[in-house]
């Protein structure tokens, strides 16, 4: 929960220190962002790879908060732009390292059935805590001014480290994936023996239909996880200033209407797990299909009058975060599942080359074609990624 409120802290107001208290322009930003997603690129597949290869994931998470901490500190502390960059780079890097090992440490600790819920709690408890920290930025900004806001987000990171220290702890035994890959092998057996004739040959069931399990093509799946997350980045990176400048929203309206976004992600943990239960396929390509009609619905706030328009936008945001939800439960339990060990890092890498390709992008497209055109675009390589998934069988 500490670590959530200062994320939600951090995603907000680094870009507005930087420009406000540093000096910094658009360019400074969009070039740290960029680097910091492309190097994420190379290094999560090692990062990725370190809970497997030491058979232990606790000491990662416990690093990822310390180092982040610490960065967070003198980053509230320098007045220089390239410093401030420069330590954001290597702060993604730190907290990128949490999400694997956190991932590798259930997957280890609980058995398949509960594992979508402990992943939903997870996303619900990160979630309060993200809109937690929107709240404090929304109320204090004003009062505390930015630096000191800044400056409280590495006590709270430093919390999550010390809570952590003393309440979790690694699997003795790191053998729940491969029970898991076992049982699938089980399955495959039992189907087979079930399309036995008398005679040895291999025949439908009565209705005519078979009943193999279907081996997910997880090379198929990184490619609709970049695809996804290039839509994500795309559509999401310039949102705020749509909002601002297109459809002439005042800066506290759209602070409201994001905190009702982060509100209904949040809650919305809370339901995913129990509708969907492990069917981490189907919340895949679920949370890519209301992306593909929520996106196209975004310029529509354009036309309404206000309160209306904001009311609309607050309505499309906030099932845009509940797709998320479902989503990110799905990726979690299909990569949990299929994933061999020591490569979870490689899927990230996916979806950090299309993350930072559309960070560009999301900049690029509404700059010389309009805002439109963004959202169309998004919506039709959210529907491509949707493809791609059905193809790969999760």
């Amino acid at each position: 929960m500490p670590n959530g409120v200062a994320q939600g802290i951090i995603g907000t107001l680094i870009p507005i220190y930087m420009v406000q208290v540093l000096g910094a322009t658009l360019i400074d930003i969009g070039v740290m962002t960029f680097a910091a997603s492309a190097l994420l690129i190379p290094s999560s597949i090692l990062l990725g790879s370190l809970p497997d290869r030491t058979r232990a994931s606790k000491p990662f998470v416990l690093l990822s908060f310390l180092a982040s901490s610490v960065i967070l500190f003198i980053m509230s502390s320098t007045s220089s732009v390239f410093l401030f960059q420069v330590l954001y780079v290597v702060l993604a890097l730190a907290l990128y390292l949490k999400g694997p090992s956190t991932s590798i440490l259930i997957a280890e600790s609980f058995e398949k059935r509960v594992r979508g819920s402990v992943i939903a709690n997870q996303g619900f408890i990160e979630s309060l805590g993200g809109v937690i920290g929107l709240g404090l930025c929304s109320v204090l900004i004003g009062v505390t001014g930015h630096q000191l806001l800044l400056s409280i987000t590495a006590p709270l990171v430093l919390s999550s480290f010390i809570l952590c220290l003393f309440t979790i702890r690694d699997s003795p035994l790191y053998i729940e994936r491969s029970l898991d890959r076992f049982d699938r092998v089980v399955g495959d057996i039992v189907d087979f023996s079930y399309h036995l004739s008398g005679d040895g040959s291999i025949i439908p069931d009565i209705d005519g239909e078979w009943r193999f399990t279907r081996v997910a093509n997880m090379r198929l799946f990184g490619v609709g996880r970049a695809i996804f997350a290039f839509a994500t980045s795309n559509a999401m990176t310039t949102l705020s200033i749509f909002l601002l400048n297109r459809a002439n929203y005042p800066s506290s309206l759209i602070f409201l209407v994001f905190l009702v976004r982060n509100i209904f992600g949040a809650f919305s943990y809370l339901f995913v797990d129990r509708v969907f239960g492990g069917k981490g396929g189907v919340s895949v390509k679920l949370g890519a299909l209301m992306r593909v009609a929520l996106v196209l619905l975004l310029p529509v706030t354009l036309i309404l009058p206000m309160p209306a328009s904001a009311v609309f936008a607050a309505v499309i945001l906030s099932l845009v975060a509940v797709s998320w939800s479902i989503y990110y439960v799905g990726y979690g339990l299909v990569t949990i599942l299929y994933a061999q060990p020591g490569s979870l890092g490689l899927y990230d890498a996916f979806a950090n080359l299309g993350g930072a390709i559309g960070n560009y992008t999301g900049g690029l497209i509404p700059t010389i074609f309009g805002f439109e055109a963004l959202f169309i675009f998004s919506g039709i390589l959210y529907a491509v990624a949707l493809v791609v998934f059905h193809l790969s069988r999760v």
